[in-house]
């Protein structure tokens, strides 16, 4: 049995492939791969994560763990509010809350994230909470609204 499989257009793809035989690997992606020492299709099958999150548990506001991510249920309190601190720098606040208590999520230089969370609807944010005088924050947490088939373990790779 041959080790090739056809790529598009017909060409088969072996081990000693070029990355940018692969589909939407051009030039650019295959410089920044080059830097990580994946030059060839192969280079792939050794490539392991450095680490891995875990998003299975999540945690109510009140049972936070110290110093370390998490993940937390939340519904958003209020229509997130876009902020310009100074030129190049936006600022999107918003309250959510669980059945524990509420806290402030932040996030900088995200002002998209405005119009992706909606005041009312429960969202699976992951980051770790901050104590920013004295007031928890959530400082640009990764989210998915609730019933996306989000990931519960996450390979984290060096890039």
């Amino acid at each position: 049995m041959s080790a090739k499989k056809a790529a598009p257009g017909g060409r088969s793809l072996s081990p000693k492939s070029p990355v940018t035989e692969l589909p939407g690997f051009g030039p650019k992606r295959a410089a920044l791969l080059e830097k990580l020492g994946l030059t060839h299709v192969g280079d792939f099958l050794g490539y392991f994560p450095r680490d891995y999150e875990d998003r299975t548990t999540i945690y109510p506001l009140s049972r936070a763990p110290q110093e370390q991510k998490a993940c937390f249920r939340l519904i958003i309190a209020n229509d997130p509010v876009l902020s310009r601190l100074r030129q190049g720098m936006q600022l999107v606040k918003v309250r959510a809350f669980d059945h524990t208590g509420s806290i402030e999520i932040v996030f900088f230089n995200r002002p998209y994230t405005q119009k992706q969370l909606e005041k009312g609807r429960e969202y699976i944010f992951y980051g770790k909470i901050e104590n920013y005088p004295h007031r928890p924050q959530l400082i640009n947490p990764l989210f998915e609204e609730i019933g996306e088939d989000g990931d519960d373990l996450v390979a984290i790779y060096d890039v």
